[in-house]
């Protein structure tokens, strides 16, 4: 946690770090290392990259070391050694509503979002990012809303919700192998193929009708212009 200037001045905003998240391993969206001039903070190309970030790194906390509430979390992702970190599970509990030996489950959407909003908020000294803004920043990870609907994005391709009943049929039929502890698993991106595949087919249906609708009427043009002068004549003059 770092202190001192709040809000869009703060570093972590100006690093769009909102989570002050330190060098050390490599991460989606953050700058090439010729422009890295922060010697401690990953700093990353937008302030939805930087969210994201923190976002996975909660799931990392949850799936790789088993760390589930606002105390077990805090402890760890602002150590005693440099932060008030008594203080800071204070705050996180009475900005959320949460206890803070509350079971959460960081792969759902009402417990990532608020526990992430009140870690920016004290990262920074204040929260400068609209709920829009984080949104975008989780929709890069994927999160499951309340109704048990999962969204996944493909960033410049498109996005997909699937209700809960479809979720459960795909992730059945998938096998799901984890890729670290970031909870992006082969299942997701197989997932993600599948539903380009299906559009692909449709399209393809789509594009030979009208293929050969063109073929039809270029063979038989002269017979429909036939027709239709049958058709002028049996009118009669206007």
């Amino acid at each position: 946690m770092t202190t001192g200037k709040f809000g869009k001045k703060a570093l972590g905003y100006r690093n769009k770090n909102p989570g002050n998240i330190e060098l050390g391993d490599s991460w989606y969206g953050r700058v090439p290392d010729n422009e890295q001039t922060d010697r401690r903070f990953i700093q990353f190309k937008t302030h939805e990259w930087g969210i994201s970030a923190a976002a996975v790194l909660l799931r990392v906390y949850q799936n790789r070391h088993g760390l589930n509430t606002i105390e077990g979390i805090i402890k760890r992702w602002a150590p005693a050694n440099e932060n008030d970190t008594k203080a800071y599970i204070r705050r996180v509990s009475q900005m959320t509503g949460i206890d803070r030996n509350e079971t959460l489950n960081m792969n759902e959407y009402s417990d990532l979002f608020p526990i992430l909003k009140a870690i920016i908020s004290v990262e920074l000294g204040v929260n400068p990012y609209s709920d829009e803004t984080i949104n975008r920043g989780l929709a890069k990870v994927g999160t499951r809303g309340s109704s048990g609907n999962i969204t996944l994005t493909v960033p410049n391709i498109y996005s997909i919700t699937r209700t809960a009943e479809q979720q459960k049929k795909r992730e059945n039929g998938s096998r799901a192998i984890a890729f670290g502890a970031t909870g992006v698993t082969i299942a997701e991106g197989a997932r993600v193929v599948a539903d380009i595949k299906d559009n692909l087919y449709t399209f393809g249906i789509l594009g030979g009708a009208l293929i050969l609708l063109i073929i039809v009427c270029f063979v038989f043009w002269d017979d429909i212009n036939e027709f239709k002068d049958s058709l002028i004549n049996r009118a009669g003059p206007v």
